[in-house]
């Protein structure tokens, strides 16, 4: 299990919570989502090890069902229930986040099953990634003002500028769990270093839909910049690297960085999100679930 993982998830649910509080009002905060969003986290990767059983024998001997640790046909049954429990607990906070689980259980067994390698199963990944940033915005929609205002706005055929700002918000999220899949491809054997120039290029995606947030006037936070330009100088940093010592090892030690990186990035989200001294406090309050994710990475697997 890479349970370390499960709280990059829980952070995209307090980052979206964070920014609704900071843009609008403060609101309780949506505690089903947060198991909403772990079972389909885990589903989806029970889900990713049950189907590619037969690949990891060969590749990834070290997982628990080419080790024999679990039955297959018990893995996918756990897969299907933590989908439905992740179901459940979205209902229970609200019409709106059902939808959107709805929508992520499709996108995580598209993903799964049929849309997995290349560059089409990278973009389905980062889309996963994107649609759990949706729910954790979802819980807004909940809120009779929010609601009323965006079904008149479809109404009368335009987008509310809510749910514009919405469907924008998870963007650089999406551009950046796509270029971490897309070099995760080269995990087991560091053949082909392109796709090295394809998470580059991911990365400065959305770096750049990030200035675009700030140019709509979504964010205002512009101390966000402080934290995202570094962090980004440095990536592409260890990427460069990476291209001189291209094996097996260095790529699983990137993939690593790259997804514990997922918090720093909503932290940085949050601390983008606006001018108040609320989003530095909510900033590390996003952040510090970097160090349990830190203390479990060292004892479970990550990639």
């Amino acid at each position: 299990m890479r349970l370390a993982n499960g709280f990059t998830a829980i952070s995209n649910i307090l980052a979206a919570y964070l920014i609704i509080g900071l843009w609008k009002t403060w609101m309780d905060f949506p505690v089903y989502l947060i198991g909403a969003t772990l079972c389909f986290y885990f589903a989806g990767m029970i889900l990713n090890d049950f189907y590619d059983r037969n690949q990891d024998a060969l590749e990834r001997p070290e997982r628990v069902i080419p080790r024999g640790l679990i039955h297959p046909f018990a893995a996918g049954a756990m897969g299907f229930y933590l989908l439905i429990c992740g179901l459940i607990f979205a209902a229970y906070q609200g019409a709106p986040s059902f939808f959107v689980g709805i929508l992520l259980c499709g996108a995580i067994l598209l993903y799964d099953t049929v849309i997995k390698s290349g560059i089409a199963g990278s973009i389905m990944m980062g889309l996963c990634r994107y649609l759990n940033w949706l729910l954790g915005l979802s819980f807004i929609f909940a809120s009779e003002p929010a609601s009323s205002g965006i079904l008149l706005g479809l109404k009368l055929g335009y987008l509310p500028e809510l749910l514009k700002w919405i469907l924008l918000i998870p963007v650089p999220v999406l551009f950046y769990v796509f270029s971490l899949t897309i070099l995760s491809k080269e995990e087991s054997r560091a053949e082909r270093k392109w796709p090295i120039y394809i998470t580059i290029t991911g990365l400065l995606l959305g770096a750049t839909s990030v200035l675009i947030l700030f140019g709509e006037g979504i964010f205002s936070g512009w101390w966000g910049l402080a934290v995202m330009l570094p962090g980004l100088a440095y990536l592409i940093y260890r990427l460069w690297k990476l291209s001189h010592d291209f094996r097996p090892a260095s790529v699983q030690s990137m993939i690593k960085l790259m997804v514990l990186g997922i918090i720093p990035l909503d932290a940085m989200l949050v601390l983008s999100a606006s001018q108040s001294w609320l989003s530095l406090a909510g900033f590390f309050a996003v952040l510090i679930l970097l160090w349990p994710a830190r203390i479990l990475s060292g004892r479970f697997a990550v990639t």
